[in-house]
């Protein structure tokens, strides 16, 4: 079982249709912000302005490297402290206690106790990270195709996506500018959600004023 980013922009397309969304703000982090950009390309009428944050096509090996060791380094099951632990290891930037609400979201408890992911860990391994990074890459072809305002968001202190590496990948679409959030990782919007939110609305106001009046 594999969930590639031609799955998740599937599912996405289905949601927008279903719901009858219309020209929408898309907004995605990480795998998220590589599904959003597949969808600007594939449905640009459908996509107004297009979020990316801490991501690009070619997200450097040491990031990749450094998310899977983290997440192939859980156990399936364990107890909820642990994961507490775990998390706040990896991410230090963020309080045990945020941590605490967020995996309350993330984790359900097995029957024995324990507590473990609610995603599906079956195709977990590190050719399963190679595998998405190679649809990143992929997707390069795909930025000439989008046609709504870009922002890329990077977080001042992720592996993921330096300064000069935003700006490289910003340039590359048609309209596009990129931003760094401070006191941020690669997690942008949990690490830093007030500075986050600041940016998304400056960005989303500009994208409001660039768009032409509709009878």
């Amino acid at each position: 079982m594999h969930y590639d980013v031609e799955d998740h922009l599937a599912d996405t397309w289905s949601v927008i249709t279903s719901l009858g969304l219309g020209r929408s703000i898309v907004v995605g982090h990480s795998l998220g912000g590589m599904v959003g950009l597949a969808l600007a390309a594939r449905h640009p009428d459908a996509v107004r302005g297009l979020v990316l944050v801490d991501v690009a096509v070619d997200v450097p090996s040491r990031a990749v490297v450094s998310i899977r060791d983290f997440m192939l380094s859980m156990a399936d099951a364990m107890p909820f402290d642990r994961f507490v632990e775990a998390a706040h290891g990896f991410n230090p930037r963020r309080s045990e206690d945020m941590l605490r609400h967020s995996l309350k979201h993330n984790l359900r408890r097995t029957r024995d106790g324990l507590w473990t992911w609610k995603y599906d860990r079956r195709h977990l391994d590190s050719a399963e990270f190679e595998r998405l990074r190679a649809q990143f890459t992929q997707l390069s072809t795909s930025l000439e195709k989008v046609e709504c305002p870009v922002l890329v968001a990077r977080g001042a202190e992720s592996e993921a996506l330096s300064a000069s590496h935003a700006a490289r990948f910003a340039a590359r679409f048609r309209s596009a500018e990129w931003t760094t959030v401070e006191s941020a990782g690669h997690t942008v919007q949990a690490d830093n959600p007030q500075r986050f939110i600041r940016e998304l609305r400056s960005f989303l106001a500009r994208v409001d004023k660039s768009e032409p009046a509709r009878a």
